[in-house]
């Protein structure tokens, strides 16, 4: 009996571990090229914004250091962005604005607006939180963007590196400022 138990249970935590595999693995969605620019585009000034507000608003100088990061990043970033836009003859205003005009985003994100009307360590969190899931999009998206324009692929290249580390800088932030409260 006990051994039949486990060979249930073994094949049960085999199922789970393919399961959870097939959950990780990613598949690859078409992207024109327009629309890969414009939003990578939005979501450079939605961060340009947000930074901005952080630099202005944060009550850390961690929160407002990075901030004042995250512009001159995504500045650099959004130069590249136009640059090709500008080659290919890419209108950026076509197309959604952000991941969450297309209905993309995550719970979590706020856009500058939204950030705008909070005020001392609401404002860090919210701010913290709202970079953790706008860059967490936008690598999804790029991880996940299928497209056959090898410069719109070096561009993809180029930009993730940098994003998975703001991603990271902006969770080590958020869980310093979580631990600071108790």
């Amino acid at each position: 009996m006990k051994y039949s138990h486990s060979i249930v249970l073994g094949a049960a935590l085999f199922s789970l571990a393919l399961w959870s595999q097939e959950e990780k693995i990613e598949e690859k969605q078409t992207i024109t090229v327009e629309e890969l620019l414009s939003r990578l585009h939005h979501a450079n000034q939605d961060e340009i914004s947000a930074g901005k507000l952080a630099k202005e608003k944060g009550t850390s100088k961690a929160v407002k250091d990075f901030g004042n990061h995250l512009v001159k990043e995504h500045r650099k970033a959004d130069k590249l962005v136009t640059d090709l836009a500008a080659q290919k003859g890419v209108k950026l205003g076509a197309g959604p604005k952000s991941a969450r005009d297309a209905g993309q985003v995550a719970k979590g994100y706020l856009t500058a607006g939204e950030l705008k009307v909070l005020s001392g360590e609401k404002f860090d969190d919210a701010f913290l939180k709202s970079m953790k899931t706008s860059h967490e999009d936008i690598i999804h998206l790029l991880e996940s963007a299928e497209t056959d324009d090898l410069q719109a692929r070096k561009l993809i290249d180029r930009l993730l590196p940098d994003l998975k580390t703001h991603l990271s800088r902006a969770e080590a932030l958020e869980a310093t400022e979580a631990t600071k409260k108790r």
